[in-house]
């Protein structure tokens, strides 16, 4: 009987390097986007908006400065280098105060640097010039729900997935305002 347990272990480790073989072949190609969980990803909207794109042979040197600030800003950004941003995107406004795209991307900066007061203020000065800024809902409504503000923050989720094509975050606000109206319930 000990024998019989001994070739089989054999048998079993294969099975289960196999089994685990497969598993890493199956979470290889299943895309990112479903495996990143709650990690941000800025690459919806931070770039530089499609009107500020011009060939450079015809951009001026405020806009050729706009956009090396915008993208010094949006890669520090990327790269979780929070703090480094601040300087290129306080450059990028002093440039073009009424830029939306900027005052989001410095929003979620600032939310990330638990600056909420100041997040709130750049989501909120971006909604005044773009009103139609769906990126400038989904950090408000992060921020009311920081501050246990959940029926602010179904407001403005729902405001979000109105406006927005983006369905990757759509499922994301969607599942927020699931979760916000759990809390309310509990609250009740």
């Amino acid at each position: 009987m000990a024998r019989k347990k001994l070739a089989s272990t054999p048998k079993v480790f294969l099975i289960a390097l196999l089994l685990i073989a497969v598993l890493g072949f199956g979470l290889s190609i299943v895309p990112n986007k479903f495996v990143e969980g709650h990690n941000r990803n800025f690459d919806n909207y931070a770039t530089t908006p499609s009107y500020q794109n011009k060939p450079s042979d015809t951009m001026t040197k405020k806009q050729l400065a706009l956009k090396e600030a915008f993208e010094n800003a949006t890669l520090l950004m990327r790269n979780n280098h929070y703090h480094q941003s601040l300087p290129f995107w306080h450059q990028v406004l002093k440039i073009d105060s009424k830029l939306p795209e900027a005052h989001v991307n410095l929003g979620f900066v600032m939310l990330e640097l638990n600056r909420l007061n100041e997040a709130k203020k750049s989501f909120e000065t971006a909604l005044r010039y773009r009103p139609q800024q769906a990126n400038g809902y989904f950090g408000l409504a992060e921020i009311y729900d920081r501050q246990n503000m959940h029926p602010e923050a179904i407001g403005a989720m729902r405001t979000f997935l109105h406006l927005s094509s983006n369905e990757a975050y759509k499922t994301k606000a969607r599942a927020a305002i699931w979760e916000w109206q759990e809390k309310l319930k509990e609250n009740q």
